[in-house]
Order: C-alpha cells, then sequence, then structure tokens
C-alpha cells in the first residue's frame, strides 16, 4: 500500500489492517496522521487528529487512563482545555490522587465538540495485553438513578406527578434500571424525556409498560412526538436537526437561532423572527442539546447523526433544500 493511498471512513467507523512483522505498520500509522494533519490544515477543516503507538516492552504504563489522557492531550494542544479538566484537576491535585477512569472520558469527550470530525490511529493493537483491550464503559446503577431522580425533579410534568402518587418515582426508577437502558445515560435521558410529554398519571403509567430497550427505536418513538407537533413547530424540529447534523462544524447557540430566522424567500433577516433556543431543543425531542460551556448545539449523540442520516431523505426531505435556500439568502 503506497503513502497516498489511505481510505476515508466516515465518522464513527472503526478500520482494522492486519500486517505481518516487520512490513511496516507503525511507518504507515505515522504517515496516515502526517497525511490527515496535513489535508486538515491546507482545506482548513475542522478535524481532529490523534494517535497512539502501542508498545508490548511499555504495556505496564501503558494504562488505559493514559492512553486515553494522551489522546486527549492531541486534541487539546494549542485550545483552551475547558473547565471539566481544570476542575477535575484541581480536585486531585489537592488530594493528590489520580482521576477517576470515568473522568478521564467524561474530559476526553468534551473536546470532541471542537471538531466536526475526529480521527484515532492506533498502532500496534496486536502488542497490547489481550485482557486491557476491552475497555466497557457503563453508568453504573446509583449513578442512573441520581439522573433519572433529578430529570424528574426537572419535569414540570413528572415532578407534579410524582407528588401525588410517590409510587409513581419509585415505578420510573424501576422500569428503566431494570434493564431497559443497559447501562446507557443517552437511552435513560430519551425515555425521560418521553415520559415528560405525558399530561396524566395514567399516561405515564402506559408509557412504562411500552420504553424501548434499543436507540433506534428510541430515536423513532421521539421522531413520532416531532411529527405529532403542530406544523410549526414540526417545520421548526425539521429545519434544526438538519441544520445540526449536515454542519461541517458545531453551530453556536446564535447560529442556529439565526439560522431558522431566515426564510427561504426572505430577502433580509427578520429579528423578530429569531426563536428562542429553549424553543428549538423542545420541540426536536431531545436529539439536539446546547453546550453551555462552549456555546455550541449539537446532536445528543453521534448514533444520532447515524440515525438522521437513515431516515432524511424520507422524513423531512425538502428541509435539505430550504436550509441551502436561506443560507444563500443569508450570504447575500
Amino acid at each position: 500500500m503506497n503513502g497516498n493511498q489511505v481510505q476515508e471512513e466516515s465518522f464513527g467507523a472503526v478500520e482494522f489492517r492486519n500486517y505481518t512483522a516487520g512490513a511496516g505498520k507503525t511507518i504507515y500509522a505515522s504517515m496516515v496522521v502526517d497525511h490527515l494533519r496535513i489535508r486538515a490544515k491546507r482545506q482548513k477543516e475542522n478535524i481532529g487528529v490523534a494517535c497512539i503507538y502501542l508498545n508490548h516492552k511499555d504495556a505496564g504504563n501503558q494504562t488505559p487512563d493514559k492512553l486515553l489522557s494522551g489522546l486527549w492531550r492531541q486534541l487539546v494542544r494549542g485550545r483552551d482545555i475547558g473547565s471539566l479538566a481544570k476542575e477535575i484537576y484541581e480536585e486531585h491535585f489537592e488530594e493528590r490522587t489520580p482521576p477517576l477512569s470515568e473522568e478521564v472520558v467524561q474530559v476526553l469527550r468534551s473536546s470532541f465538540n471542537h471538531f466536526s470530525k475526529i480521527y484515532f490511529i492506533v498502532d500496534a493493537v496486536h502488542e497490547y495485553p489481550e485482557d486491557k483491550r476491552n475497555f466497557d464503559i457503563r453508568a453504573r446503577e446509583e449513578d442512573l438513578q441520581i439522573y433519572v431522580d433529578t430529570q424528574i425533579d426537572l419535569s414540570p410534568r413528572l415532578s407534579k406527578h410524582v407528588h401525588p402518587q410517590h409510587s409513581l418515582r419509585g415505578d420510573i426508577h424501576d422500569k428503566i434500571n431494570s434493564g431497559t437502558v443497559d447501562g446507557m445515560f443517552l437511552l435513560a435521558k430519551l425515555h425521560i424525556e418521553s415520559l415528560s410529554t405525558k399530561n396524566t398519571i395514567t399516561g405515564v403509567r402506559e408509557a412504562l409498560k411500552h420504553l424501548p430497550k434499543n436507540l433506534h427505536d428510541s430515536y423513532d418513538i421521539a421522531m413520532q412526538r416531532i411529527e405529532a407537533q403542530n406544523e410549526e413547530d414540526r417545520k421548526t424540529a425539521h429545519s434544526a436537526l438538519t441544520w445540526v447534523a449536515n454542519a461541517k462544524r458545531p453551530l453556536t447557540v446564535s447560529e442556529i437561532t439565526v439560522a431558522l430566522a431566515i426564510e427561504p424567500d426572505a430577502q433580509r433577516l427578520d429579528e423578530d423572527n429569531i426563536l428562542d433556543i429553549e424553543i428549538i431543543l423542545a420541540v426536536c425531542a431531545g436529539l439536539v442539546i446546547a453546550d453551555e460551556e462552549l456555546d455550541v448545539v449539537r446532536l445528543v449523540h453521534y448514533t444520532t447523526q447515524e440515525y438522521l442520516d437513515s431516515i432524511q431523505a424520507e422524513q423531512f426531505p425538502d428541509a435539505h433544500t430550504d436550509t441551502k435556500e436561506s443560507s444563500h439568502n443569508a450570504l447575500r
């Protein structure tokens, strides 16, 4: 394989290549890293590139936490490290303790919003101890309970429903934590979003009987809620999802509100047509979130991108055309 033959992979994809010993794996990995960084710089693409070179002689020192920390340091080089990293550092510096694995993962993920795409290149996986290659990250049951409790209290409808019916809170916990979320905060979030739309206690209890057990079905339910809204809210949701899913980089809160305010046939921006970001988030049924720290909006998870890509042409075919027209009008 020559140095220019670098296979393009979509975000979230994983590519494995096997070579015989001495075939130049490390050199090839270095060439891939250089190619991606040079391409990003030349084309001014907002791409993150980070690499790991594993070595069986240094396996004892190359712990998962240190490897993930190394990826994070490469991504934030020359950038603001963010308040989360500073808080965790100060806490453990004072206590003279290493950060928890979950904290390392949180800090790494907090850097993802800076990029439209990220490439991780890992060289010589076969040299890493087999018992350390799998790094399974799941939410602990007690963490999920705290999260669900907090979300119930923050929801105007759910908090009212559980007040006269104390057993309802326990039923929500039992259903969500009894295997429907499989250690995933994202599924718990989507379940709470769905339950929060119910107007009655009976409605909540009925919904608890039919909570989906996988992300695709949860996304289907979220889309059903979007489609069941009035025409104006449904159109806003379609446009917002299209803008966020197809943007080359994360959009700021100001950019998404202005983008949605520009009508396809408008000659100029009508500032009275600008929506509050909370309205935009509400009509998107939990599929779009705002990152207050970075002042950007993004899809709730990378799997949301995959889901929207699969349904976009059929579910809201005109939204993409409308966003193009709005973009042209904004540039006039």
